[in-house]
């Protein structure tokens, strides 16, 4: 019995369907891998917000109240200060990362591009001088890039007599605020107010 081959129409035939299936199977294929390479992005992204916003709120909620010698009055206030694009703050640090004691925290907005921080150890002055900072233990790091929109509230007494409200700017130099709130927008997405409770 004769056997009966390809013929070249089907062959070529063969192939176009071969290559059409190829394509179709790459392109689901690039597809699924684009869609896995956002999803892994994004989930960077919100484990990089979440770090960021656990840090913060820890180090805000263990904040502590301590003074400083001011140079000008010759008198101690405290250790604080709150400006709409700046705070800084006294709080412990983690021992396990050899930051142990009392560090002064500056959290700030460079060029409106990203948050930086900035810490260094609490080490009041004598006599009339000011927190001694040593050049060697000064630690600077950005804390979250991409960030679009950054601002900080107040909410306390500022002066006495008054009825605590949202400020700002802290200007007390005798009291901190009751609550400190961080409104920040990254890559696009606005953040829930990370709104924080001082300790005494």
């Amino acid at each position: 019995m004769k056997q009966r081959g390809f013929t070249l129409l089907e062959l070529l035939i063969a192939m176009t369907l071969l290559a059409l299936l190829m394509g179709v199977l790459y392109g689901g294929l690039n597809t699924a891998i684009q869609g896995w390479t956002r999803g892994s992005e994004r989930l960077e992204t919100v484990n990089t917000v979440r770090l960021t916003a656990d840090f913060l709120r820890t180090r805000l909620r263990q904040s502590r109240t301590v003074y400083r010698n001011d140079v000008a009055s010759g008198q101690q206030q405290v250790y604080f200060s709150g400006e709409a694009e700046q705070l800084i703050w006294v709080t412990p640090m983690l021992t396990h990362l050899g930051l142990g004691g009392l560090y002064v925290l500056e959290l700030d907005w460079p060029e409106h591009r990203y948050l930086r921080l900035r810490w260094f150890p609490y080490r009041p002055g004598d006599g009339v001088e000011d927190v001694v900072i040593d050049p060697d233990h000064v630690g600077d790091t950005v804390l979250l890039e991409q960030v679009e929109e950054f601002s900080i509230r107040y909410y306390g007494i500022s002066e006495n007599g008054q009825e605590p409200q949202w400020y700002d700017s802290w200007d007390s130099i005798q009291q901190r605020p009751q609550l400190v709130s961080l409104q920040i927008t990254h890559a696009g997405h606005a953040w829930p107010p990370l709104t924080v409770a001082l300790q005494d």
